[in-house]
């Protein structure tokens, strides 16, 4: 069993990410988004199914593993090596 990264910790963002009010794919966005390339400090996990939230130092709420058809996928620079049971997919 793998633990997760110890926190807080600075993540750079592979790909533009927008901020949610709360740890859901359907909550509330905040407004602003975190740009390709830049960084934030995660401060808290929310580990929700298969997939990872993070709570910002600034706020609000980012995916650091989150599944798309069935598929993992990381946001930005956080990983781990143990993956979690994967969702249940249909096409």
């Amino acid at each position: 069993l793998e633990a997760f990264p110890e926190l807080p910790m600075t993540v750079t963002v592979n790909t533009t990410l927008e901020i949610r009010t709360n740890p859901t794919k359907d909550s509330t966005l905040t407004g602003p988004k975190l740009p390709k390339g830049g960084t934030a400090s995660v401060v808290e996990y929310y580990p929700s199914a298969s997939d990872v939230w993070g709570r910002l130092s600034s706020g609000g709420w980012i995916p650091l593993l989150a599944h798309q058809k069935g598929l993992p996928r990381y946001p930005t620079s956080w990983i781990m090596e143990t993956q979690p049971p994967l969702p249940s997919y249909t096409p």
